[in-house]
């Protein structure tokens, strides 16, 4: 618990002190994934990339931690196809520093004992059965879902994540009656059609719109959804098509109700060669100075001058709201992390 109040003191101190801080920093530290989803903004199955070596991990997180860094998450590609995915973990976790690990479930039996050290899971599973696999790949939800029980089996807390998209836009039930099985919630994040290689496989504005519309009030009747409902309440505000992913500064006299951008001030993505970003929905849209070459502290410099203003990505505006301390998205973080003390469901 004392590595949560210190990552909420730290938002608290960047406002006091009006300093940026690279409080929360997404750590991707592979290209290769053993799964080829077919929304995939990466294309992770198909890059050659090399990787950042182990040294150069290592070195990151100790950089990252005294530059202030309270969260790093785990991403990758598959996080953990790494064979020192342990070591990695272990540093993080000897600088204090909270640990999340995102996965597409295939290696949990292989990896558990990594797991079982994280401050924070997330699974990736797009429905029950059909609706996950045709996203997926064919036979995954089978082996999702015995890495979910297995979790369950050895009293790991973890939460799902679902990416909506024409195939399982109709699964929220499903998915949320998955997640209250396991005593977990569920993560819904809609498909970025624009940095996505199928563009076949989007809503329309109006259908996702609805789709939003039916999360918020799945929330309201106490369905366990991850984000806050101010997350989804902005994507629902968002005065552009969906097609917009986002506006810079240029464009906020026609967004004048944008809210400030604290992701760029207090987080920042680091991508498996080590170029760095404001967030993910910048990853890969631009120039972008090298972490492993210039040295984090260098470089998190330069990245907090983006002219990036808003976006309608649920999870960087969860993630914005929280660091902007609105109290709805605040009370929801807390009744997620002290949902992670509680007994695991069996």
């Amino acid at each position: 618990m004392f590595k949560y109040l210190r990552y909420f003191c730290s938002i608290v101190a960047g406002h006091v002190l009006r300093r940026d801080i690279p409080i929360l920093v997404t750590l991707c530290v592979t290209h290769r994934c053993n799964m080829r989803c077919i929304y995939c903004y990466g294309h992770f199955y198909d890059r050659k990339e090399p990787d950042m070596s182990t040294e150069d991990i290592l070195r990151l997180i100790d950089e990252m931690a005294a530059a202030g860094t309270r969260y790093i998450s785990l991403n990758g590609g598959e996080a953990l196809l790494r064979d020192d995915i342990g070591v990695i973990v272990d540093r993080i976790r000897s600088k204090g520093i909270l640990c999340h690990l995102s996965t597409n479930g295939l290696l949990i039996r292989n990896r558990i004992d990594v797991l079982r050290k994280i401050d924070s899971l997330a699974v990736s599973i797009d429905g029950v059965g059909r609706e996950n696999d045709l996203n997926r790949g064919q036979g995954t939800y089978a082996r999702i879902l015995d890495g979910l029980s297995f979790l369950r089996e050895q009293g790991i807390h973890f939460h799902t994540h679902t990416v909506i998209t024409r195939h399982n836009a109709g699964a929220l039930e499903a998915i949320l009656g998955l997640a209250e099985k396991f005593g977990s919630r569920a993560q819904f994040s809609l498909c970025r059609v624009a940095d996505s290689p199928s563009k076949d496989i989007g809503l329309g504005d109006e259908q996702l719109k609805c789709v939003v519309h039916n999360i918020l009030e799945l929330k309201r009747l106490g369905r366990p959804v991850f984000f806050s409902g101010q997350a989804y309440e902005t994507y629902l505000s968002w005065p552009f098509s969906y097609d917009v992913i986002k506006v810079d500064e240029k464009s906020t006299p026609s967004f004048p109700s944008a809210p400030p951008c604290y992701v760029k001030r207090f987080s920042c993505h680091i991508e498996p060669d080590g170029a760095v970003y404001p967030c993910i929905v910048l990853s890969g849209k631009g120039p972008a100075l090298n972490a492993r070459k210039s040295g984090f502290a260098e470089v998190w410099r330069q990245v907090t001058k983006s002219p990036c203003r808003a976006c309608y990505n649920i999870c960087c505006n969860d993630l914005n709201h929280i660091f902007s301390l609105n109290f709805d998205s605040i009370r929801n973080a807390c009744g997620v992390v002290l949902g992670r003390f509680l007994p695991v469901k069996k």
